[in-house]
């Protein structure tokens, strides 16, 4: 579960009818430099085609994206710098996220759609728009996009 300015959450199923929270241990709940971000949305699926699915949070603007890839045992890696994805995202709010194969390649590309929450932010004089454009980041299947 993606959270503004509080740790993500992620719950494990214990199949008996109860849950329990598992972001922290696991590696969501936190960017990889140990801070919480402002999660707006959220998709999961597997981008690397390991057989493991992996996790995609969008942010507030100033902060970038996240990819989350999991290591099969329940863990998941900060691989946003990684994979070619943290600068691109930094000045704009990200709102909806999709994995998607929109080039027939097999490879799940990152559809994200963008905006900021202010309608006066043009006027700020900060470079931020209210108006911003949608992104599309394509899988080049080596791990960055």
């Amino acid at each position: 579960m993606a959270n503004d300015s509080v740790p993500n959450a992620l719950y494990k199923n214990h199949r008996n009818g109860t849950f329990s929270e598992i972001g922290l241990p696991a590696g969501v709940a936190l960017s990889g430099e140990g801070r919480p971000q402002s999660g707006r949305g959220l998709d999961i699926a597997d981008y690397n085609n390991d057989g493991l699915f992996d996790i995609f949070v969008t942010h507030f603007s100033n902060d970038s994206n996240t990819l989350y890839r999991t290591n099969g045992a329940g863990f998941f890696t900060d691989e946003t710098f990684a994979a070619g994805l943290s600068a691109p995202s930094l000045q704009h709010l990200g709102w909806g996220t999709s994995f998607v194969d929109l080039d027939n390649d097999v490879q799940l590309d990152i559809f994200v759609a963008n905006g900021h929450i202010h309608p006066g932010i043009d006027n700020f004089g900060n470079g931020a728009t209210y108006f911003q454009p949608k992104e599309l980041y394509r899988n080049l299947g080596d791990g960055r996009f």
